[in-house]
């Protein structure tokens, strides 16, 4: 878990300042270029994005039903299904009296980081293992057949951004640290899902102070974000200038592709990746920029509700709309939250984002159709889930409309 912190920590100050383990390994590496190979991007499958880049929602689900992560006294975890049909969740597990408290268990997982996502009718967990080198599980979308696909190099961690895939492959990002030089060096890597090769198919060498994060996926490409924070380590006049920060495009041998992308204006900005879109907040300005890689198109809406003196964000993005979060001027007070559609904001009652924050909570954890699957307290053993029909969600109304899922006790 430490170690998760660490490097989580190392790269959010980058951006805030602006299966086995027999698998064969690949050291092919296209800092500019393919990997090689004969495979043109005409023939690339489609991606689809698994994991959200800012992991603050690692849930994941089918259409009948949403995966969750519920936490035991001693900080393992339970894997939970919550079944829209019925509105109840239970732990992924068919035993009878079972204290889901150990690896005999279909639905625990180890204390530290983890994270889930479905991808061709296959149930993946990413964890660190309980603090050993970090393994990818698979399984079915019962919880039966686990199986461990991939495990990492002891010097080596998954990154905490965006995980996309498709029937072919899966894309993450890995962060190694060098042991000649002690610093992280972060490579994109391309996981055959039939054959188990796993291969490092995209780096940024030049500087050692530098990230980068798989955002997500668009169409066929993967969509990455490049920091250089040198300057900002060297304790420059001006970190601003000094730091390098690009986003841009690669194909799945890692090959950039060329094309008009984003500007990053790197003062005052903060972004978040989702769908296709990338969505730019700028506190001082009071404007929301938003992207689409898919078209190139780019608009831009202004709101002096969105200046603040230090943090606007967008901390969830749907395909109907955003969650934005503007830090109060009071430094003891609680964000203001907004919701954001069709080019009109409006301010919420409620809280994406705080656990300390009394303010009930809206955190979309899955598209249920009609509905979204809300998670509305964020405690640990007893979460609180309900269904909440897309309308009344973007009309920000009041919870007596909600649609209460049961939740299982799990001991």
């Amino acid at each position: 878990m430490n170690k998760r912190i660490v490097g989580v920590l190392f790269a959010g100050i980058i951006s805030f300042a602006m299966i086995l383990g027999g698998c064969e390994r690949s050291e092919s590496i296209a800092e500019e270029g393919p990997v090689g190979g004969s495979e043109t991007k005409s023939s690339f499958l489609p991606l689809e994005n698994l994991v959200s880049c800012d992991q603050n929602f690692s849930q994941t689900g089918t259409e009948d039903g949403a995966y969750i992560r519920r936490t035991l006294l001693d900080w393992s975890e339970v894997l939970t299904f919550i079944d829209y049909e019925a509105k109840i969740g239970v732990p992924l597990c068919s035993q009878a009296n079972c204290t889901h408290s150990d690896d005999t268990c279909t639905a625990w997982l180890p204390v530290g980081w983890n994270t889930q996502f479905v991808l061709n009718d296959k149930l993946y967990v990413i964890c660190s293992a309980n603090g050993n080198s970090e393994e990818l599980l698979e399984m079915d979308l019962n919880g039966q057949n686990r199986r461990q696909v991939l495990q990492l190099n002891s010097n080596e961690t998954f990154s905490a951004d965006g995980v996309v895939g498709n029937a072919q492959y899966l894309f993450f990002c890995v962060e190694e640290t060098k042991p000649e030089t002690g610093w992280p060096e972060y490579t994109i890597r391309r996981l055959d899902l039939k054959t188990g090769k796993l291969e490092k198919i995209h780096q940024r060498s030049d500087g050692k102070n530098n990230t980068i994060t798989l955002l997500g996926a668009c169409g066929d490409q993967l969509v990455i974000k490049y920091v250089d924070a040198m300057g900002i380590v060297q304790e420059s006049n001006d970190a601003s200038d000094a730091m390098t920060i690009e986003t841009y495009c690669i194909d799945q041998n890692g090959q950039r592709i060329s094309g008009d992308y984003p500007s990053w204006q790197k003062e005052n900005t903060f972004m978040n990746y989702a769908g296709t879109c990338l969505y730019l907040t700028n506190s001082a300005e009071g404007t929301l920029t938003i992207h689409d890689f898919a078209d190139g198109s780019e608009t831009t809406f202004q709101d002096d509700r969105l200046r603040c003196s230090t943090v606007t964000q967008t901390v969830e993005a749907l395909p109907e709309g955003l969650m934005l979060s503007v830090a109060s001027e009071d430094t003891k007070a609680y964000p203001n939250w907004y919701l954001y559609r069709d080019g009109e904001l409006i301010p919420s009652q409620y809280a994406a984002l705080g656990e300390l924050d009394t303010r009930t909570k809206n955190r979309v954890v899955q598209d249920a159709g009609t509905y979204y699957l809300v998670q509305r307290d964020y405690s640990y053993q007893y979460p609180q889930y309900s269904l909440v029909a897309k309308e009344d969600f973007w009309a920000d109304a009041n919870t007596d409309k909600d649609i209460p899922i049961q939740m299982d006790p799990l001991w």
